[in-house]
């Protein structure tokens, strides 16, 4: 019998203040040996699929912008 790993996904909205969606940021997530990255999409919304249980950072960046950042459980 061959086991299957099931992953969570850690997802989300990078949004203007306005709460508008902000596509073209990049998003990270750090932690437990993974480091990954990816570009929010045009409505803003991201996603890491495969994540395992854990405590990561998950950040948001583009140049000439700053961003409130939480850390996230999973």
């Amino acid at each position: 019998m061959v086991g299957q790993q099931v992953g969570y996904r850690v997802s989300g909205y990078v949004r203007y203040s306005n709460g508008n969606g902000f596509g073209g940021v990049t998003v990270s997530l750090v932690g437990n040996g993974k480091n990954l990255s990816m570009t929010s999409q045009n409505d803003g919304y991201y996603f890491f699929e495969g994540i395992t249980a854990g405590s990561y950072s998950v950040t948001a960046s583009k140049s000439g912008w700053s961003f409130s950042n939480s850390p996230q459980t999973a």
